[in-house]
């Protein structure tokens, strides 16, 4: 995002109170980590920088992460 900080407001419950070793703050995170925000952001993020070819370069990363991970178990491929 070209070093743009973007700040989204998000909703979380008023009744949040920080538990043991919680920071103020980690429902919301977790919230947003589980409607997939983040995600969404990494793709947008990807597309704006690379353009529609994101979308192929992401997948040909990921091929590359499967064949090393299957190399650092011992599978062929």
């Amino acid at each position: 995002m070209s070093g743009y900080r973007l700040e989204v407001p998000v909703t979380g419950s008023r009744d949040e109170r920080a538990g043991k070793g919680e920071t103020p703050g980690t429902v919301t995170d977790l919230t947003v980590d589980a409607a997939g925000l983040r995600n969404t952001l990494h793709i947008l993020e990807g597309v704006a920088a690379e353009g529609k070819d994101w979308v192929v370069h992401e997948y040909r990363r990921g091929g590359d992460r499967i064949r090393r991970l299957r190399r650092a178990v011992g599978e062929p491929g």
